[in-house]
C-alpha cells in the first residue's frame, strides 16, 4: 500500500542562535490544504528561509497519510507514502488513501494530471471492494469527467455504495440524483399475503408484475423495502444503480435498476426510469 523513499543524510548542520546571524524570516507561514488550515504539533512550525519555505518532515508526510522513520544505524530518514489504490495512468489520474485502518479507508487524495484535492470519502479496506476510478463524458462535451464508485461496507444482504462525479480540471462535483428518491416516486408495490405464499405486485408506469413467493418459514414483512443495497455501476457507458428489494428477511424479489443521464438545465444526474429484473429464474 505504501512506497518508501529514503534519504540519506550526509551532513547535520545545528545552528546557534547569535545575534548577528538571521535563521528565518520573522513571520510563520500560514499553510493551507485545500482550502483547510494545516495545524502542526509540537510547536514545530513552518519558516521562511532565504525565500524558501521550509516544513517540518514528518508532521506534513504525516497530514498527507504517509509514515516517516528515522533508521539509527543508517542513518536515513524512511518515507512511505501511499501508493495509489485506484488509478488510470492514460488519463492520469490517481486516488490515493488518506488515512487507513483494519476496516476503512477515511478520506481519499484524488490527482487529476498532477492536481490533487482533498475528499472526505469513506471506502471499506476489503480488497474485493476497493474503489473504482472511471472516465466517461457524462455530459456530452467531448471531454470525461471523473467517475468515482465507493463501496462504504458489505455484510450479509447488506451493500451501501456512492458514486462521484468530478469535473477533470477543476474537481467540481456534479450532483446525481437519489435512486431511492426516484424510486419512490416511480415504483408503487404491495404485498398481499396467503397461508402458503406472497403475491408481490410491482407498478412501474405503465407495466405491472406478479412476482409469487413462498414463504418458506421466513417472517414477511408488510412492503417491499429499499435501501439495504444500493449499487452503482457503469452499463454500455451509462451510470446505472442497482438497488434490490426486500420483500422477506433476507429475500430479495429482484433489482431495481435506476438509470441516470445528464440534465443540462439542473447541471446535474438525473435519474429518467428504473427497470425491474425478477430473482425468480422461473417466472
Amino acid at each position: 500500500m505504501y512506497k518508501k523513499i529514503t534519504l540519506i543524510f550526509f551532513v547535520t548542520i545545528m545552528v546557534m542562535g547569535g545575534s548577528g546571524l538571521v535563521l528565518a524570516d520573522e513571520s510563520v507561514p500560514i499553510m493551507n490544504l485545500n482550502d483547510s488550515h494545516l495545524y502542526f504539533v509540537n510547536n514545530v512550525e513552518p519558516i521562511v528561509l532565504n525565500g524558501t519555505v521550509l516544513v517540518p518532515l514528518r508532521e506534513f508526510t504525516e497530514i498527507l497519510g504517509g509514515k516517516v522513520t528515522w533508521n539509527q544505524a543508517d542513518k536515513t530518514v524512511d518515507i512511505e507514502i501511499p501508493h495509489a489504490i485506484a488509478s488510470n495512468t492514460q488519463q492520469k489520474l490517481y486516488l490515493y488513501p488518506f488515512e487507513c485502518s483494519k476496516s476503512t479507508y477515511q478520506g481519499f487524495i484524488l490527482e487529476s494530471n498532477g492536481q490533487r484535492k482533498y475528499f472526505d470519502w469513506k471506502n471499506t479496506a476489503n480488497p474485493s471492494f476497493s474503489p473504482q476510478l472511471k472516465c466517461l463524458d457524462i455530459n456530452n462535451d467531448d471531454r470525461d469527467e471523473i467517475v468515482v464508485i465507493l463501496c462504504q461496507g458489505t455484510g450479509t444482504g447488506l451493500a451501501k455504495y456512492e458514486i462521484h462525479i468530478l469535473d477533470m480540471e477543476t474537481f467540481e462535483e456534479i450532483p446525481v440524483e437519489n435512486p431511492l428518491d426516484y424510486i419512490s416516486r416511480e415504483v408503487h408495490t404491495s404485498i398481499t399475503k396467503t397461508s402458503t405464499e406472497l403475491l408481490i405486485d410491482i407498478k412501474i408506469g405503465d407495466k405491472e408484475y406478479l412476482c409469487k413467493r413462498d414463504l418458506s418459514g421466513f417472517s414477511a414483512i408488510d412492503n417491499i423495502v429499499f435501501g439495504n443495497i444500493i449499487r452503482y455501476e457503469l452499463e454500455n457507458q451509462r451510470i446505472c444503480c442497482s438497488v434490490p428489494g426486500m420483500y422477506c428477511i433476507p429475500d430479495y424479489v429482484g433489482d431495481f435498476r435506476v438509470y441516470y443521464e445528464y440534465d443540462a438545465a439542473t447541471q446535474s444526474m438525473k435519474a429518467f426510469k428504473v427497470v425491474f429484473e425478477d430473482y425468480d429464474i422461473e417466472k
